[in-house]
């Protein structure tokens, strides 16, 4: 019986280390200081960002050589961790990408210098997850995949420039079934006769 006891006493106490230890993501604070890349004290090493030897937070800025802001990285604990915003040189929105604790989380858009959107991606712990559409500067769409697990997984589509249909395939249990947009090969016979 006295087992009993020590087994749930050591369950509990190290399910509150465990509590003690975890961080409150919604809580997390992007202390105000910025360093401008590049900078001599701030490195990127084993995918943290340190300054002077330390994991950074605050915020990283990224500018042309003309002044204007190209990138914002909110960084926490040497992470990126926040929305990373970007801008063409013509300071139009070129990219917004949500992080949490150095890892690529939500819905991803990038924008075409003209202001027309260029991809929406879906992403969970860095990886593809759901629907990812990319388009033509123009506004027609170039690519309709959807993804599980950073797997292409059921109804993938894509067109070429002119409108044409690319590909129009599904994957399902791993296979591929439609046209992938390969262009088939033609046998030695074939090549002879043309």
């Amino acid at each position: 019986m006295w087992r009993f006891y020590i087994i749930i006493i050591l369950l509990f106490s190290w399910s509150c280390q465990q509590k003690g230890n975890s961080i409150d993501i919604k809580s997390i604070k992007i202390p105000d200081t910025q360093l401008e890349k590049p900078n001599q004290a701030l490195k990127r090493q084993a995918g943290k960002w340190l300054y002077k030897g330390k994991a950074y937070a605050g915020w990283i800025i990224e500018k042309y050589p003309n002044g204007v802001t190209k990138s914002k990285t909110p960084c926490y604990a040497g992470a990126e961790h926040g929305v990373v915003q970007g801008w063409h040189l013509d300071g139009s929105k070129w990219f917004e990408r949500p992080y949490v604790l150095g890892k690529k989380e939500g819905i991803h858009k990038v924008w075409w210098p003209n202001g027309q959107i260029k991809q929406v991606a879906h992403i969970t712990q860095d990886i593809y997850e759901g629907n990812v559409k990319t388009w033509y500067r123009d506004g027609r769409l170039y690519k309709d995949f959807n993804y599980k697990n950073g797997q292409e997984q059921g109804h993938q589509r894509a067109w070429k420039s002119d409108g044409r249909i690319k590909a129009n395939y599904v994957i399902e249990n791993g296979r591929r079934y439609g046209l992938t947009g390969v262009t088939n090969c033609k046998n030695v016979v074939e090549k002879k006769q043309n």
